[in-house]
């Protein structure tokens, strides 16, 4: 089974606010499912996210 994260968990790793991480949620950056009042990002979406915005030499 996947693993969900919340968007402070994601704002805690990346060590930003955690409405950045959610105005990337609502501009389509980063998907997320809405589960009652929060958000969740699934792991494998979220490293995803990280590798297409990693700076290549």
């Amino acid at each position: 089974m996947e693993k969900y994260m919340l968007l402070k968990e994601i704002a805690s790793i990346l060590r930003v606010h955690i409405l950045t991480v959610r105005r990337w949620v609502i501009k389509g950056k980063l998907p997320a499912y809405s589960l009652g009042k929060e958000y969740r990002v699934k792991k494998s979406e979220f490293e995803k996210f990280l590798n297409d915005r990693r700076v290549k030499p």
